[in-house]
């Protein structure tokens, strides 16, 4: 028995849903890393706590970077879903196709 081509056309759709979910969340993190970017400070913004700035900074950039990490990966992640979800789309059409001419 074939599988309801409803059901496949709804799983294709969210494959396709998720990935723009990670497109998007990609860009909050892109949108966050540089707010942890402006929040780098000098010794005399730092005051009575410019003795620790240096790992203040180490703990921001490496703050920043996962952050843009991050961001990274979510876009790859969103981009293979998004690209997955029209490569079985694409699939299935042309599968749906060969069917139509043989019956």
């Amino acid at each position: 028995m074939a599988p309801d081509p409803d059901k496949i056309e709804v799983a294709i759709s969210s494959l396709y849903s998720a990935g723009r979910e990670w497109t998007k969340q990609s860009g909050e993190l892109k949108r966050i890393a540089n707010n942890a970017a402006s929040l780098e400070m000098n010794s005399t913004q730092m005051g009575l706590a410019a003795p620790v700035r240096g790992v203040y900074e180490k703990v921001r950039a490496g703050i920043q970077a996962r952050l843009l990490e991050g961001a990274q990966e979510a876009a790859a992640i969103g981009k293979a879903l998004e690209g997955a979800s029209i490569q079985y789309r694409k699939e299935e059409q042309e599968g749906v196709h060969r069917i139509k001419k043989i019956w």
